[in-house]
């Protein structure tokens, strides 16, 4: 090499360098740049040497023709390849002798991309990228497509070999699968979480989400799988069920509260709440409440959202106005006073009628058993019912008298609780009720309380006095 065309290479080596070329790809341009001034150079001074000389024939890439003079079509349309745009195709393809049309296989094809192209790093990296197969989803030469992607979209991309998250075929979709945006939520190339996610997935979901990031910032009780993993019952990409639930209905709870399952499958009596319309979400907030048990209003509050008003069983009997009543009434019953309604009452599903938690009886007249009166003696002493003569048990006596004993503990005709006292509330003393249902007939049962006693006269016998 004279020293013209030596110095032709290090003005355009210097010049690259200085515009911000790579080292090695400034290195195979100017090379490349300055074939043909080697080349002339080299005819220049064998011509000097003898004037008869025959001219070298030109072969491809011998300083007459450049690549694309051929293989133009590589450059023609869409985004171009930074090296091939300029020509540069060495930077990539090895050259085997200058005079020769013949190059060397690509070895590893991720190496020469990293020559250029900032290595990706995390603890998790994409399997094409791990390959090193980045031609799986870039062109090497040109593309329509920005970062001369293969296909025209990251659906289409993608879905080359993650079509199962598509969400073909199903009936709820999530935005960003549904717009085509993978990135959104996924790394290309390597992430520090799995999946390639960009950030945790909690951290994710609330950075679009940030009305619920607000709400759960607020939140008394948080539902444990909304601090750990919003997946664990949303399907991130797409689902057959509303908000992309894995399951629908209560089928999603019952996977992590299996007892409650249990208690469903062997109760006699279900509470339709649990079994209609939006199922757990009736009563419960799926992510986080005011309330234990993820309840959105207090316990009595949220039962008196459908009780404030008659309603109906699934049988058509109607289950009286509950609200309406405690709101008329002057006394109540110790447990509804304390606003639990599932002291008596089992939300979900039970063996007993109404949703009781024990046994209660159903009728006027009952045989008298200790665990027939199972529910009431959860409060009250089981002596009160079963001692004939007692000055502490209970104050319905006269004298030692115990007058429970004597309407209750009879075969077969024991006078159920629910022959004197509403279970609820009443305008009497004692939780005594005004009428007491006798068939078709309501019979009056007028009760009057002293200091040390009192009377009661009815449909069952006439006024009748007691005294401690």
């Amino acid at each position: 090499m004279n020293i013209r065309t030596r110095a032709l290479l290090v003005a355009s080596l210097a010049t690259m360098t200085l515009l911000g070329w790579p080292p090695a790809l400034a290195q195979n341009a100017a090379a490349e740049e300055n074939s043909t001034a080697v080349a002339a150079s080299a005819r220049q001074d064998d011509d000097d040497d003898d004037e008869t000389a025959a001219p070298v024939a030109p072969v491809h890439l011998d300083g007459t023709k450049k690549c694309l003079d051929c293989h133009g079509d590589l450059a023609a349309v869409g985004r171009v390849h930074g090296p091939v745009k300029a020509g540069l195709c060495t930077a990539c393809h090895e050259q085997l002798g200058l005079l020769n049309h013949d190059f060397r296989p690509i070895q590893n094809i991720a190496s020469s991309c990293a020559a250029c192209h900032k290595a990706y790093i995390g603890a998790v990296t994409h399997e094409p990228v791990k390959e090193g197969d980045c031609m799986s989803c870039h062109a090497p030469h040109h593309s329509e497509n920005p970062f001369l992607l293969l296909e025209p979209n990251q659906t289409s991309l993608c879905g080359r070999c993650h079509e199962d998250q598509l969400g073909t075929g199903k009936d709820f979709i999530h935005g960003p699968v549904a717009a085509g945006v993978c990135t959104l939520c996924h790394e290309p190339h390597a992430a520090n979480q799995p999946g390639l996610l960009i950030s945790s997935k909690q951290q994710l979901c609330l950075e679009c989400h940030v009305d619920f990031r607000a709400g759960l910032n607020a939140a008394d009780l948080i539902h444990e799988p909304v601090g750990e993993d919003c997946s664990l019952c949303h399907d991130p990409h797409a689902s057959d069920h509303q908000f992309q639930l894995r399951e629908g209905g209560k089928a999603l709870c019952l996977e992590c509260h299996l007892d409650m399952g249990q208690r469903l499958d062997d109760a006699v009596v279900s509470h339709s709440a649990v079994t209609t319309g939006a199922e757990c979400l009736n009563c419960h907030l799926a992510h986080h409440a005011p309330f234990p048990k993820l309840l959105g209003e207090s316990p009595m509050g949220k039962c008196l959202e459908c009780h404030q008003q008659s309603t109906l069983r699934p049988d058509g009997s109607e289950i009286m106005a509950i609200g309406q009543k405690l709101d008329d009434s002057d006394f109540l019953h110790g447990p509804i006073r304390d606003g639990n309604c599932t002291a008596c009452h089992e939300p979900h599903g039970t063996a007993e009628f109404a949703l009781l938690r024990h046994s209660y009886p159903q009728s006027f007249y009952a045989p008298y058993a200790s665990d027939t009166y199972s529910l009431c003696t959860q409060c009250h002493e089981v002596g009160a019912f079963e001692s004939e003569e007692t000055e502490t048990l209970t104050e319905f006596r006269d004298g030692s008298r115990n007058l429970h004993f004597l309407h209750v503990n009879k075969d077969p005709k024991g006078r159920t609780c629910r022959a004197c006292h509403d279970t609820h509330s009443s305008n009497m003393p004692r939780h005594m009720v005004d009428g007491v249902r006798f068939g078709k007939w309501t019979f009056p049962l007028v009760f009057e309380q002293t200091p040390s006693g009192g009377s009661c006269f009815s449909g069952c016998h006439e006024q009748r006095f007691y005294n401690r």
